[in-house]
């Protein structure tokens, strides 16, 4: 069982380029991936897309790329960059007879205004395979950090379980003492009106009546099947989260029906007490893949 929440970060270091990635990972209905790399490494938007369907199948995740240029790189670039514009600069000072005083700021100021979406130097350098490369191992990263997300998020589902477990005992045993008591509180009321005896054959088909009325066999067969079925994906290899919430809005549904069928303050205690439990559940799975 795998969360919808995590984070991996890896770094790969080239020759003259060193990649950071960041990966983080939310829950959501279905998958939405946004990349946030440097201008021109769109390009491999698409392939990384194919690829991260092979590592997870729901979940909001960012994707963020650096590339940092080692010092001796950088100072090439911001030569080649010093060098491109002052002779820019130089011909305009020959054209127009202006002489025009600058500074490095100025130069990289004047490069981002004349030519924004000019390519990067990394473009050339930094091939696909090894962004491909780095987005692999972030993923796979990601993917072992959700699993262990994942292993905590059963270890609280299954302390919920059993509270439902015991609840549902409870009312298992409670259930006969309350028909019961309805014999004998209408046996005290035939006991009232009438002075010739009570009728033994008449109360037992009334009582009959009402525990037919409240019978919650059948809810409490579907709500063990429906436990079974949950406790049985939770370990299940792969994405879950919408079957399991399936299953806890049939629970959901059963248990409300035997908190309407039973008239017990005993039982309305422990329906409330597996109501709240699923509740908790629910929270859980809404972070399950």
């Amino acid at each position: 069982m795998l969360s919808m929440t995590g984070f991996a970060q890896s770094q790969m270091e080239l020759e003259d380029y060193t990649l950071q990635m960041e990966v983080k990972s939310l829950n959501n209905k279905y998958l939405e991936l946004r990349f946030h790399f440097p201008y021109g490494f769109e390009r491999l938007e698409y392939e990384l897309r194919k690829r991260a369907k092979e590592y997870v199948s729901r979940g909001k995740i960012d994707v963020y790329l650096k590339v940092t240029a080692q010092k001796s790189r950088e100072l090439m670039m911001l030569k080649d960059i010093f060098l491109h514009y002052h002779e820019i600069i130089r011909q305009i000072e020959n054209e127009t007879g202006v002489k025009i005083s600058y500074s490095i700021s100025d130069i990289i100021a004047l490069k981002s205004y004349l030519n924004p979406f000019e390519q990067n130097e990394a473009l050339r350098d930094i091939s696909d395979e090894s962004i491909i490369e780095i987005f692999n191992r972030s993923m796979e990263m990601l993917v072992e950090e959700r699993k262990r997300e994942g292993e905590a998020t059963k270890k609280s589902i299954e302390e919920c379980l059993r509270e439902i477990d015991e609840s549902l005992f409870d009312i298992e045993q409670r259930f006969p003492a309350i028909v019961d008591k309805y014999k004998e509180q209408l046996k005290q009321r035939v006991e009232e009106l009438v002075s010739n005896g009570v009728d033994e054959t008449r109360i037992m088909i009334e009582v009959g009546i009402f525990a037919n009325k409240i019978d919650i066999n059948e809810e409490i067969i579907r709500i063990k099947e429906h436990l079974r079925k949950l406790k049985t994906t939770i370990n299940l290899n792969q994405p879950v989260g919408r079957n399991l919430d399936f299953i806890l809005q049939e629970i959901n549904r059963e248990i409300n029906t035997i908190g309407a069928k039973v008239p017990d303050y005993l039982i309305s205690e422990k329906v409330v007490s597996i109501k709240s439990s699923l509740e908790k559940i629910k929270e859980q799975v809404r972070n399950i893949e």
